[in-house]
């Protein structure tokens, strides 16, 4: 009975070692798109892609583009993309409520965007950091800071 115990012991030590890889191989890790490979688009650069405002890494996952805008009353729209407008790397505003941005206010995008462009209208003209946080990447969060 010694040895029963003892081989059934050892059955279950090889049987759940056995389970952990392949728990390990089934969960693979996640993969993210290369942020520092998306732009800041909109019709300040006439919807083309800028390597002026392509996404600067900032910490963590925030990212951020810097633009020079001019106060004449109107909304600038933009939203944030990669080269080849990929679904999941083409983020524009998540819902109606999101669509609006002001200053120092975060909003929601959504990287699946078709047509749903972010609004920005500035008080005074100057310069502008556009930043998103893919911290929650089915979640970024949007902000605009003025610089």
């Amino acid at each position: 009975m010694k040895y029963t115990s003892q081989a059934v012991a050892l059955s279950l030590a090889v049987l759940l070692s056995g389970c952990a890889s392949q728990i390990e191989e089934y969960f693979e890790p996640e993969v993210r798109p290369d942020y520092q490979q998306m732009y800041l688009i909109g019709n300040f650069t006439w919807w083309e892609i800028n390597p002026k405002y392509q996404l600067n890494h900032l910490r963590d996952y925030v990212y951020t583009a810097e633009v020079d805008l001019i106060a004449d009353g109107q909304p600038y729209e933009f939203k944030f993309i990669d080269e080849q407008w990929n679904a999941g790397s083409n983020c524009g505003y998540a819902t109606e409520k999101d669509k609006e941005v002001k200053l120092n206010q975060p909003v929601t995008a959504n990287c699946y965007a078709g047509f749903e462009n972010f609004q920005f209208t500035p008080q005074k003209s100057g310069s502008f950091r556009f930043r998103i946080d893919f911290d929650d990447k089915d979640f970024p969060q949007v902000s605009i800071i003025k610089i």
